[in-house]
């Protein structure tokens, strides 16, 4: 049985992560249904327009160190933060979340917007006790992450709810939704 998914939860504040493993990219609804859907829903785009109701948020998903209590879990968060952390691998010439990746620091305002920034330009390598964690305790990224059906996600919009993933301890639509 997988272990139980835990997330990074980003509250106003700082949170310093270390980025390890490679990024997912999903469109999620927003809340309070939280699905991650499929770009090529044609029939639930068109029901989200009708309702008037936004449209999915581009998202993304990776495996993070969370430097507050050492524990690895999952931080989703919205394009304009990766793309902090893709600036930081361009300027740098090094992946983010390799084996020597720095740092970040996540600053969360009161408006709930998230930036993100390098602590320390120096490579950052993961301890023995780091690399064994990331052995031991991965969840798959690409199946939690994966789309409902397109009528499940027209159910839910039109009031109803979806049960996909809930058997395999996944939650798509109760997932925090940044």
């Amino acid at each position: 049985m997988p272990q139980p998914v835990r997330r990074i939860e980003l509250s106003t504040g700082d949170h310093q992560v270390r980025l390890v493993g490679p990024c997912v990219k999903f469109p999620r609804l927003s809340k309070p249904d939280g699905l991650v859907v499929h770009p090529s829903f044609d029939r639930l785009y068109r029901e989200l327009k009708h309702q008037g109701r936004p449209l999915p948020i581009e998202c993304f998903a990776i495996h993070a160190i969370d430097r507050a209590d050492g524990q690895l879990k999952i931080l989703e968060a919205t394009r304009n933060l990766f793309l902090a952390f893709e600036r930081w691998g361009t300027e740098n010439q090094s992946d983010p979340s390799g084996k020597d990746g720095p740092h970040f620091m996540i600053h969360v305002d009161e408006t709930g917007a998230a930036t993100a920034t390098a602590t320390a330009m120096q490579r950052m390598p993961l301890s023995e006790a780091e690399e064994e964690m990331l052995l031991q305790g991965r969840w798959e990224l690409a199946k939690l992450y994966s789309a409902v059906s397109e009528d499940e996600a027209l159910l839910v919009v039109k009031g109803g709810r979806a049960d996909s993933g809930l058997e395999q301890g996944l939650d798509p639509i109760l997932a925090s939704v940044p």
